[in-house]
């Protein structure tokens, strides 16, 4: 077997050789200042590369174990640089001839390079599939070691055939660039690609209904026999997880030729229950609903009669649990009330409505799997449908977002008095959403949670005490003294301004016009404004009576006549 996968890549090689042979580009040139320089040494690289493979191919042949996979690896690196080089060199050459610079020969020899390179991947198609064909045909009757080395030879082709068709659509697309025709080389490559999602989607398939009835063989064994039976199952998984992938490579490159690939994503979904980009399309969604639908028409027939008993079953389930709910979001309720610790009343209403649809949905999913319907797919399809959903809805789920953080660290509840997002006033409501503030002035506003958590958030009302700044000025000609005793009478006779701690009257700024005093005594919260305009109205009544004069801006204007 390994003689045979030696002689195929010297048949490939030898190709190569011919290639950088053939190609005038790879001829020494004299290095000159010029235009093409970049392009003309990105040739050379390509040649010298394909010269490379030429030097190399004739150790393979007789090199052995690891010489022999050091030189194929050398090989396979020098092959995906060519790949790399390619494009730079064909995006080179537009650009030298979008500026005019003449470019024929070296567009001649990079078509020329192109056309060698999807000969040599084209005549190793069959070669390849006929491989794959006998190293499978080889796994029956085969020893575990043999079957371990077999098994390894098997996944390095099918990956290799998979790079094949991916190097040979790039390389069809650089044609098309240089403005050959590429419309064969599609055409096979279509070709190609169906056969091979075919051959990989029918693998799948087969591999699917192996797990299910290795699980199902596995369940009814135990000791060494059930060991070997999951070992079984883990061996079944990796296969299927290694063809689930190279399908999903094949699918990518047919899409990119707008080829369907609904059914073959559909496939995906089902077997794997992972949803990738590919499968959020109407195509495969419908697709997914139609099967389900399917299944349950034919679960119906199928069971005749039972089907009223397993229905009538189905609703019994949804009721008890429905009960149990509404008693488990009482039990939370009365537990809340009675507990020491302070929560939130949106903290209380989500534990309270999670605690109810969290048992509701457990009753739900154990009625569905009463009457046999399969969980996983329709929970795969809910999962499409709400990732699509939530992409639809991602400013809400922001603010979902934002009222998870409120509701953690709760800068504010019910009834408080705050300043966020640009208004103020009493929060009426919280949700997961948004937060209704009631202002003053009575209004209602229904603020979007995002905006409130993204801001600085005043919460007024959530001190028991605060402090109440005020500033009064004096004029120059008055008495300091007389001022902050008449202060110091006037808040100490408020009744509703506290002892602890004690109120700061002290003299703080000589202004431009008046003497000022800072005035702050300390009172409830919910006594602020009454505290604020008390004092106020009472300073200006007293410092009237005391003849302590309250300066205010004055600006004198001398008018000069003259002669």
């Amino acid at each position: 077997m390994m003689k045979c996968v030696g002689a195929l890549l010297v048949a490939v090689f030898l190709s190569v050789s011919a290639v950088a042979q053939d190609s005038p580009s790879a001829a020494p040139t004299e290095v000159v200042e010029s235009p093409t320089d970049a392009a003309r040494e990105m040739s050379e690289e390509v040649g010298s590369l394909l010269s490379g493979v030429t030097a190399s191919m004739g150790k393979i042949a007789t090199a052995k174990n690891d010489d022999r996979e050091l030189l194929i690896d050398r090989l396979i690196r020098d092959r995906d640089t060519v790949i790399e080089t390619l494009p730079r060199l064909v995006a080179e050459l537009h650009r030298l001839e979008s500026e005019g610079v003449e470019v024929a020969a070296l567009e001649a020899d990079t078509r020329r390079f192109v056309d060698k390179i999807l000969s040599i991947i084209e005549r190793r198609f069959a070669p390849r599939k006929s491989s794959i064909s006998r190293l499978r045909a080889e796994r029956t009757g085969a020893s575990p070691e043999e079957l371990l080395v077999i098994e390894g030879e098997l996944v390095r082709q099918n990956r290799f055939w998979d790079e094949a068709l991916t190097n040979y659509l790039k390389v069809s697309e650089l044609k098309e660039k240089l403005g050959a025709d590429a419309s064969r080389n599609y055409r096979i490559v279509a070709a190609e690609l169906g056969e091979r999602a075919e051959l990989r989607a029918g693998q799948l398939r087969v591999l699917a209904r192996r797990i299910d009835n290795a699980i199902e063989d596995s369940s009814t064994l135990a000791g060494d026999a059930a060991t070997v039976a999951g070992e079984k199952v883990a061996q079944l998984k990796r296969e299927s997880k290694r063809a689930a992938a190279s399908l999903t490579t094949i699918l990518d490159l047919m899409e990119k030729r707008k080829l369907d690939t609904v059914e073959y994503r559909q496939l995906l979904v089902e077997t794997t229950g992972e949803i990738s980009r590919g499968a959020l399309n109407v195509g495969v969604l419908t697709g997914l609903a139609r099967d389900l639908l399917k299944r349950a028409a034919t679960w119906l027939s199928d069971n005749g009669p039972a089907t009223v008993v397993r229905v009538l079953l189905f609703l019994g389930i949804v009721l008890v649990f429905r009960i149990l709910a509404g008693l488990m979001r009482r039990l939370v309720t009365h537990g809340l009330d009675r507990s020491q610790e302070k929560f939130t009343t949106l903290l209380r209403e989500f534990v309270i409505s999670m605690s109810y649809r969290a048992i509701l949905l457990f009753g739900v999913l154990i009625a569905l799997s009463q009457l046999g319907i399969e969980v996983a797919p329709l929970l795969a399809g809910l999962g499409v449908a709400g990732f699509i959903v939530g992409f639809a809805l991602q400013d809400t789920l922001s603010n979902f977002a934002s009222g998870m953080m409120i509701l953690a660290y709760r800068p504010f509840d019910v009834g408080d008095i705050i300043e966020a997002a640009g208004v103020s006033g009493i929060v009426d409501q919280l949700t997961l959403v948004s937060t209704t503030v009631r202002t003053f002035d009575n209004q209602r506003l229904i603020v979007p949670n995002t905006k409130i958590w993204g801001d600085v958030i005043i919460n007024v009302t959530a001190e028991k005490r605060r402090r109440v700044d005020l500033v009064f000025g004096i004029g120059y000609g008055d008495d300091i003294d007389q001022a902050e005793r008449v202060l110091t009478e006037i808040v100490g006779a408020h009744e509703l301004i506290l002892d602890d701690p004690a109120p700061t009257i002290k003299l703080h700024t000589l202004n431009d016009s008046s003497v000022d005093f800072v005035v702050r005594p300390w009172t409830l919260t919910k006594d602020y404004w009454s505290v604020y305009w008390d004092i106020t109205r009472e300073v200006k009544r007293r410092f009237d009576a005391e003849g302590i004069s309250i300066p205010f801006p004055q600006r004198d204007v001398h008018l000069i006549k003259e002669d």
